[in-house]
């Protein structure tokens, strides 16, 4: 495997859990109806550890769109970085639990 496709991979599975974190705290604002605005937003989930381990295990559903566009496309490097940056966001929710 191509150590470059790997790595690009592993940065469009990060990006795409953030963006999907992101997705989630938007979604939980306007589920509350608070009029604060989005980053308020994440400062507050962010206060409580265990919303937050919530927020990015929810934001690791956009990694799954990602890794299944790679394996479709046939490109197993980029999907192996992603899976790598999906254990390394469980790893990290898992270390925020104790």
């Amino acid at each position: 495997m191509n150590k470059r496709h790997i790595f690009n991979g592993f940065l469009i599975g990060i990006l795409a859990n953030f963006v999907g974190f992101i997705i989630a705290c938007w979604i939980l604002k306007t589920q509350q109806k608070s009029p604060a605005s989005l980053m308020e937003a994440l400062g507050h989930s962010l206060e409580f550890i265990s919303l937050a381990g919530k927020l990015i295990s929810l934001g690791a559903f956009a990694n799954l769109c990602c890794f299944f566009y790679f394996i479709k496309k046939q490109q197993d490097a980029n999907a192996a970085g992603v899976l790598i940056a999906t254990i390394l966001v469980a790893l990290i929710n898992l270390i925020l639990k104790f």
